[in-house]
């Protein structure tokens, strides 16, 4: 059985005034790649859930709940994309 990887969308290329990291910006770029980050899993669980058929949705609630953690704890919020997703089912 063959199955297709998610799609991931293309990084956006966000210009900063300063491109070097320093002891005082390396918090917000590493607030900014959380952000990126989570972005990204939101993507690749909404791209899962529509190219999942209906009566084999219950199968991804592990992956679900472990890429909620993952966002949690990379200091992001979770709950727009649990919204979405119940809205969606």
């Amino acid at each position: 059985m063959i199955v297709d990887a998610p799609s991931v969308p293309p990084l956006v290329y966000h210009p900063r005034a300063s491109q070097d990291a320093s002891i005082f910006n390396i918090e917000a770029i590493i607030r900014e790649i959380n952000k990126s980050g989570a972005r990204m899993r939101g993507q690749v669980i909404l791209d899962k859930v529509f190219h999942t058929p209906f009566g084999r949705l219950h199968c991804l609630k592990g992956m679900f709940n472990s890429h909620c953690d993952l966002i949690n704890e990379g200091e992001g919020d979770a709950t727009p994309l649990k919204n979405k997703v119940k809205g969606l089912l």
